[in-house]
């Protein structure tokens, strides 16, 4: 029971540290922001005892970029005399992620008497399960949906209108996260030993098929990452020749799992109204092949016109940017163009609000830093490299998009090596292994 209880609430903490979750008591704080003191004091206490005072050099080349990325937006609001602090505290924000990423590793590693990335990555993906099953429910009962309105800030009628919503999860910023969930377990399920497959391979693949449908009723910027995955287990398919048994069974399964879902989803949309319109918006590309015999996603489409007519004008924009990323009417000197949608110049393409924000410099800094903070887990933890990579390739892929970043999954496995190195955790011998035990 207390071992439920533990696991129940180190989930919990995970969700806390990667989803932007807010009290309607205390709008404008997120329950991240509220664990991170406490995370950094329990880093301080157990620095202390190991008798440390400095980060190792990869925790410092990824705070030296962050910094960069902080410098660089200081310079562009600066020399544009605006008063967007977007990014330039990003640096702050960067702690904060990896202080709340912590506190969450540090309740698993509690809970289980180790932590590894298995664990952490396990956690993550049971959480966001979680979180699809909670948005289903709420879509479903009226009673369960009161009462998280009644706790939780969920966003406004009109920006939840359509779509199924959890707790903190919703909109791009949910989309982004369940893409990098759904290429970690492919990349779990694809390194599973013959024995562990025979165990697990299930588990994964149910859950990569509840996050690829009911996230996308959250945010249809899930397909990104069902696409990535599944061109991740193709390419295995054909370069892991030394487990070309344990592939080809997977492919079973997740064929047979596939057709299971597709029979619950017609059963579904046939008997239920609230189900049928959710399938409709999260998949409108596939009922507009159906219907119509082409491809239209109202969003799409509102992309690829922003991405064709919605750029800078001037080249001191492509190289410094104008300063703004948000709604520049929260500036009372700013005078420009009204913004359409509540974005600088109307457009939520995420590379174009970076670029007008603090231009190609600023952009090109913030995928350098994002590519060393991939480079740095891979670092610690060689085995998972790819799977780190394929956490990046949902990241910038996802910038065509939106301009939410997915920095939250990383900090959690860089607190893992956080962890192990401030509790004497034998990393060595953990990083090795696929899958946990337990």
């Amino acid at each position: 029971m207390f071992r439920f209880l533990g696991i129940a609430l180190a989930m919990i903490l995970t969700s806390f540290a990667i989803f932007p979750i807010e009290l309607v008591w205390f709008p404008g704080l997120t329950l991240k922001t509220a664990m991170a003191p406490l995370g950094l004091v329990m880093l301080l206490i157990n620095f202390a005892r190991q008798r440390r005072s400095v980060l190792d050099s990869g925790f410092l080349w990824v705070g030296i970029w962050a910094a960069a990325v902080s410098f660089i937006s200081f310079v562009s609001i600066t020399y544009n005399d605006t008063n967007d602090n977007s990014f330039t505290g990003y640096f702050i924000s960067m702690l904060v992620w990896v202080c709340a990423a912590y506190v969450a590793v540090s309740a698993i590693k509690a809970v289980h008497g180790t932590v590894s990335v298995n664990l952490v990555a396990n956690y993550l993906i049971a959480m966001c399960v979680a979180q699809c099953v909670l948005a289903f429910v709420i879509s479903q009962v009226p009673s369960i949906e009161n009462l998280v309105n009644s706790i939780f800030l969920t966003g406004s009628k009109e920006m939840t209108k359509g779509r199924l919503y959890g707790i903190g999860a919703g909109l791009d910023i949910a989309g982004l996260r369940f893409m990098a969930v759904l290429s970690i377990i492919i990349y779990m399920v694809t390194h599973l030993s013959e024995k562990e497959e025979k165990k697990y391979s299930l588990l994964y693949i149910a859950a990569f098929f509840i996050i690829a449908l009911i996230g996308n009723m959250i945010s249809r910027s899930t397909v990104f990452g069902v696409f990535i995955s599944l061109a991740y287990l193709i390419i295995a398919s054909i370069f892991k020749f030394s487990q070309k048994d344990i592939i080809k069974r997977i492919w079973k399964k997740f064929l047979l799992l596939m057709g299971a879902l597709i029979l619950g989803v017609i059963v579904l949309y046939q008997a239920n109204s609230s189900f049928r319109n959710s399938m409709h918006f999260g998949f409108e590309g596939f009922f507009s092949l159906y219907e119509k015999g082409q491809w239209e996603v109202s969003s799409n489409n509102s992309l690829i016109w922003m991405l064709k007519n919605i750029k800078p004008e001037n080249t001191r924009t492509w190289i410094i940017g104008d300063g703004y990323c948000g709604d520049p009417n929260n500036d009372p000197y700013y005078i420009g163009p009204q913004p359409k949608g509540g974005y600088y110049m109307g457009t939520d393409v995420g590379y174009m609000r970076f670029i007008f924000y603090f231009g190609v410099i600023g952009t090109l800094i913030f995928m350098i830093y994002f590519y060393q903070v991939a480079c740095v887990c891979g670092s610690y933890f060689p085995k998972y490299k790819d799977m780190f990579f394929l956490i990046l390739v949902c990241n910038f892929i996802g910038w065509i998009k939106v301009s939410t970043d997915i920095f939250c999954v990383f900090a959690l496995f860089l607190a893992v090596h956080l962890v192990m190195e401030t509790t004497n955790v034998d990393k060595i011998g953990l990083s090795q292994k696929y899958l946990i035990d337990d």
